[in-house]
């Protein structure tokens, strides 16, 4: 478990003694007033913390130290230790910096080819026992009210005997008095009632696996018309709507970044412009005080030299303060209308996640599939819209 400045080395499975992060490297608070980082504006304040590299020292603001790495103590300094160290911050210099992170790929190898020549046999014959199954069910239709009939159904399918199987063929449970045969009307096995479900079509009890044939051949004939099922278009809905929302976070964080370095730029405008508005406002009285005082020409000339560089300075000042509240303006109006979209893209995610979840699942596979996506959606929910809304106090105070 890792702590501000120590961790705990686990080696070979086993928990080793409390090895303590050396502090000696680490830069002085003092003479880091901004980000280390080469071009970051960031400028640290009560609000906006330091944070120091556990490996170099230096400090970043934090999202320039939102790395991990794996770090240790090698004769009394803190090193890269990717066997035996612990994840712990580090800048985004040394994280892009560390041993085999520009790597080049090694040589690759396809395995698509052995995977579809492992597959074939049982694509096969799965494709063999479909094409068994639709020729029963063509010879059930041409039955037509006859397919009813108990002695009908036996001249389509040779129904295995009672005497073949002592339990059932899906499930194995043992047959008994309470738990009768039944014959599937499909392929003439033997199963127990659990395992069978009713044909809609003609009404009579089939077994498991005639069932996810006919369910293969239905999705097979949806992909060859480029149709999909629901479970499929409301995921590709769910996909979209995830697609949204990344790149409205994308945009939101560069808004609030830009918002915030407006911000700081107004505040050193806005102490520039009183500085400058003072300046002018004792040249001013110097130039009264020389005209009263009966000043030489030359020494009044100078006043009023001084006069009107101060007046010139006080007006860039004011322009560049009017610039920055303006751009100010621009970008809390940019961030009010991201803001309504995000809350509003988060509440299509959930109601997405929520109408998939409720779709009919023909399977227990499917029902899996529902119930991992939903909480999928609930982790992503919980993790990016509590972030986004404490963003968004945060810059309401500010």
């Amino acid at each position: 478990s890792c702590c501000a400045g120590s961790f705990t080395v686990a080696n070979r499975g086993r928990m080793t003694a409390r090895v303590e992060l050396s502090k000696a490297h680490w830069q002085n608070d003092e003479h880091a007033p901004t980000c280390s980082f080469h071009g970051c504006p960031v400028v640290f304040t009560a609000s906006e913390r330091r944070h120091h590299c556990r490996l170099c020292g230096a400090v970043y603001c934090n999202e320039h130290t939102g790395f991990r790495m794996k770090l240790g103590m090698l004769q009394g300094r803190v090193c890269h230790d990717p066997l035996c160290g612990v994840y712990h911050r580090v800048c985004v210099t040394c994280f892009t910096s560390r041993p085999g992170y520009s790597q080049e790929p090694g040589v690759e190898r396809s395995l698509t080819q052995r995977y579809h020549a492992k597959r074939q046999p049982h694509t096969q014959r799965l494709e063999q026992d479909t094409c068994r199954l639709m020729a029963t069910v063509e010879k059930f239709r041409e039955l037509g009210p006859h397919a009813s009939s108990t002695d009908q159904q036996k001249k389509v399918v040779c129904w295995l005997p009672d005497s073949a199987r002592t339990a059932c063929t899906v499930c194995w449970t043992v047959f008994s008095l309470l738990q009768r045969r039944h014959h599937c009307r499909f392929c003439g096995t033997l199963i127990c009632q659990s395992c069978g479900s009713e044909n809609a079509e003609f009404h009579f009890l089939v077994c498991r696996t005639c069932c996810k044939l006919l369910r293969r051949r239905d999705v097979m004939d949806q992909i060859r018309q480029g149709r999909c099922s629901d479970i499929v278009a409301a995921y590709q809905e769910l996909q979209d709507q995830l697609s949204t929302l990344e790149r409205l976070l994308g945009k939101w964080h560069s808004v609030a970044r830009r918002l915030q370095a407006s911000a700081r730029a107004s505040s050193i405008a806005r102490r520039e412009l009183e500085q400058r508005a003072q300046q002018y406002s004792e040249a001013e009285e110097l130039v009264s005080a020389d005209r009263l005082g009966g000043q030489d020409d030359e020494g009044t000339a100078r006043s009023l030299a001084r006069f009107r560089e101060q007046h010139r300075l006080r007006e860039d000042s004011e322009r560049r303060f009017s610039q920055c509240r303006e751009e100010d303006v621009a970008l809390t109006a940019e961030q009010i209308a991201l803001k309504a979209e995000l809350l509003a893209a988060f509440h299509t995610l959930d109601d997405k996640g929520k109408r998939m979840v409720k779709l009919a699942a023909r399977s227990d596979a499917e029902k899996s599939v529902l119930e991992s996506v939903y909480r999928f959606v609930c982790v992503y929910l919980s993790q990016n819209k509590f972030t986004f809304l404490k963003q968004m106090v945060e810059s309401s105070k500010a």
